[in-house]
């Protein structure tokens, strides 16, 4: 039998009246998950690569065949 790690955050806060206590157990399978997340602002960012390329594919003179002048359009 394979035993997993786990952890354990526990945080306990009172008042003169009140008292609360949580506590959040954290396995294995939990923190690989979270590996696999995506950062919000890194994909943003991808994004946002990918659309500046595009625009700058747009904006790139056409390609000429080779030996042709300029301005003569590619068959």
């Amino acid at each position: 039998m394979k035993l997993k790690r786990l952890h354990i955050y526990s945080c306990v806060s009172f008042t003169h009246t009140d008292a609360v206590a949580c506590a959040m157990a954290i396995t294995e399978d939990s923190l690989r998950a979270a590996e696999k997340r995506v950062d919000p602002m890194e994909e943003l960012s991808r994004q946002f690569k990918e659309a500046r390329s595009m625009l700058d594919e747009l904006d790139a003179p056409p390609a000429t065949a080779a030996g042709a002048a300029p301005g003569t359009p590619v068959r």
